[in-house]
This record gives structure tokens, sequence and C-alpha cells, in this order.
């Protein structure tokens, strides 16, 4: 039996609209195999095997579900990983990593009909300068449900 490679570029050559003899003579097997191979493709009964990668992650996965549950962000978690365990490993990786430990966020939308209702938040935006003095900044805001 062939490599699942060689299923691939079997099927590819077909695509291309290579006959069997040309294929047969390129990857140098016989015309009947390259006509076994392609009926096995065009029935869809080849299986592609699963790979079993570990990632180097994969030892920290209790001390990052930890992070985690302490609502730590994904910069800390890469800063202590990096400092306490020695771990060289970018931050895209880890944060995408993270993502995937995650629970994920349920959001349920509200529906309301026009003017029923508005969703309200209040808060403190910071200090900017007006004039040359610093000045508290508060921000309203108001968001219509049905829009």
């Amino acid at each position: 039996m062939y490599g699942i490679d060689m299923y691939y570029t079997v099927k590819t050559l077909l695509d291309k609209g290579k006959s069997l003899r040309e294929i047969s003579r390129i990857l140098g097997i016989n015309r009947k195999t390259v006509t076994k191979i392609r009926d096995q493709t065009g029935t869809g009964t080849i299986k592609i095997p699963k790979q079993n990668r570990s990632k180097k992650l994969d030892d920290f996965e209790k001390v990052i579900s930890d992070f985690i549950e302490k609502d730590f962000t994904a910069r800390i978690m890469h800063n202590i990983l990096q400092e306490k365990h020695s771990l060289k490993i970018g931050y895209s990786t880890l944060a995408e990593y993270v993502s995937k430990l995650k629970p994920k966020e349920v959001y349920v939308p509200v529906n309301t009909d026009p003017g029923e209702e508005a969703q309200v938040d209040f808060g403190y935006f910071g200090k900017f300068c007006k004039d040359g003095k610093k000045v508290k900044v508060w921000v309203f805001s108001m968001i219509l449900s049905y829009s």
C-alpha cells in the first residue's frame, strides 16, 4: 500500500487532466495501481490517518488551566512561563493554546421592538488636557437594543 501522499498526488494529477498513462509514467508506478487509486479517491474510501502531535505546551496544561481559573491574561501567563519555567515559546502560540482551553462564552441575543429597551453604561474615562489643564472625563453610553 502506498502512503497517503501518493493518493493526493494521483488525485491532483487527475484533477489537472492528466491521463492514467501519463500519471503512471510521471510517478513510476503501474497503470493498474493508478486506476485503483483513482477509483478509491473517487468513492471517498481513503481514510486519512489522524496525527496526534504533542505540543510544547501540553506539559504545562495544568499550570495554564490554573492561570485561567485565576483570570490571568495570556500576556501575564507568557511572562510567568518564561521567567519561572524557562519556556521559550511565542506569545501568539500561547494565546492560541489558551483560547482552546478557556470555556466558551455564550451570548443570548436580545430581541425587542423599536424603542422598547436601551442598555446604559456610565463610567470614568480618565484625565485629558484641555486648555493646558488636566480635566476628568466621564462617559455615558446608551445603546438601543433594537439597533
